[in-house]
């Protein structure tokens, strides 16, 4: 099996799709089932923000202040905050999270 797996090019592996189709292959039930509270593995907390974390990382990113205005436009970065595109959100989010400063005092685990 290691060998098999190993046998995938390295960049398909890392691909979000790619644990969702082998597990999908094995035991085609399995993803439909919840983990301990959460929503079942196809969905995908990265691609689909809930309310609230949108509205926790629009007001991260919209404390930064001028650090990262001075890089992304105020008006663009409200209208992606405000949008339905979350790789927009989580771009600002890591753009405002690597000028603060704040990744290098992350807690561990």
């Amino acid at each position: 099996m290691v060998r098999a797996a190993r046998a995938v090019p390295l960049g398909e592996r890392l691909s979000p799709g790619f644990y969702q189709n082998v597990v999908s292959c094995l035991a085609p039930r399995l993803p439909d089932i919840p983990l301990a509270g959460r929503a079942p593995a196809s969905a995908d907390w990265r691609r689909t923000l809930r309310p609230e974390l949108t509205e926790l990382l629009r007001c991260y990113v919209m404390d930064q202040g001028a650090q990262l205005f001075d890089i992304v436009s105020r008006r663009a970065a409200e209208g992606a905050l405000r949008g339905s595109d979350p790789a927009a959100v989580w771009a600002l989010a890591t753009l405002a999270a690597r000028l603060s400063g704040d990744w290098l005092n992350a807690r561990p685990g």
